[in-house]
């Protein structure tokens, strides 16, 4: 489902359970530079269990994974529109 509007990722909170996550924009969307832009990636890493996350063409304002790196379940993460620094910092999970 492609959500261009979404910029607050709190509701996902509420997802508990939740071990895998995929947020992707629209494939056209990358070849033109497109993302979209969330107030914060901090719901996601506080999710509990989570262990794999997909991130292509969502990004926070700041365009780093900070918030990410709180993370005490993250195991796989996957990032497109990110500076290759910011991918670097998560290369251990993977």
């Amino acid at each position: 489902m492609h959500l261009p509007a979404i910029r607050d990722l709190d509701p996902l909170s509420a997802l508990k359970g939740l071990r895998r996550l995929r947020l992707a924009t629209l494939p056209s969307w990358d070849s033109s530079g497109k993302v979209t832009e969330v107030v914060s990636l901090a719901p996601i890493a506080e999710l509990p269990v989570l262990e794999e996350l997909e991130l292509f063409g969502v990004v926070p304002p700041d365009r780093t994974v900070d918030d990410l790196l709180t993370s005490v379940s993250l195991r796989r993460v996957q990032l497109s529109k990110y500076p290759k620094r910011e991918r670097d910092r998560l290369a251990h999970l993977s």
